[in-house]
């Protein structure tokens, strides 16, 4: 496996098939597994530590079940989410359509299918950041201003689809908001960290030269 080192959380309310599921990652290889048992301590864990993936059961109890936690989680940090259910119906599949980088596993799963669908939804994710290295790569000195002027616009429009402000934009990035604004307008320089940073928060599609 390559992404055994990826931080994965779990959220499911039963305690005794989150542990579970807990114990048989660890034995298949993953060596960060964490778990949550509600939609609003999912959301607070994943803003506050670095999480690469989320197993999300979707019948949560409390404030929010789990695509209106894998929602909001995304509002704020581009983390792929693995949907767990007891079935899928139309409604669920419509409802999941506002979030990005899911997929489902359907309750009862296979350990080893269910590690295929982690690997495979980890890797997707990953290799959309290669893309952008390769594009950033092949961008030639007449056609930066035109890269930085399209790239501005897909974070204003990603930006906007997801309801924040520049400000809580340049926050939960940690970036200082006059440059973040900069940034948007296609009037500044970026590294190539700083790309990859905002290609992974916003989920941008790299082929925009």
């Amino acid at each position: 496996m390559k992404n055994t080192h990826s931080n994965i959380l779990i959220v499911e309310d039963n305690y005794d098939l989150a542990i579970s599921l807990k114990d048989e990652l660890s034995v298949v290889g993953y060596s960060s597994v964490n778990v949550c048992h509600c939609g609003d301590s999912a959301v607070n864990y994943s803003m506050e530590n670095e999480t690469d993936l989320v197993i999300m059961d979707i019948n949560l109890p409390g404030n929010r079940d789990g695509i209106e936690s894998a929602v909001e989680i995304q509002k704020k940090k581009n983390i792929p989410i693995i949907y767990v259910t007891g079935f899928l119906d139309k409604q669920i599949l419509h409802r999941a359509k506002d979030t990005k980088n899911s997929s489902f596993t359907v309750k009862p799963f296979n350990i080893d299918e269910l590690k295929a669908n982690i690997e495979l939804t980890l890797s997707a994710h990953k290799n959309r950041i290669k893309k952008l290295v390769n594009t950033v790569s092949t961008v030639g000195e007449n056609d930066v201003l035109l890269f930085l002027k399209r790239f501005g616009g897909k974070l204003k429009d990603s930006r906007k689809s997801m309801e924040l402000t520049q400000l809580d934009a340049s926050g939960s990035l940690g970036m200082n908001y006059r440059h973040y604004q900069d940034i948007e307008g296609g009037k500044v320089n970026l590294k190539l960290e700083t790309l990859v940073k905002l290609v992974k928060f916003y989920n941008i599609e790299c082929e925009i030269i």
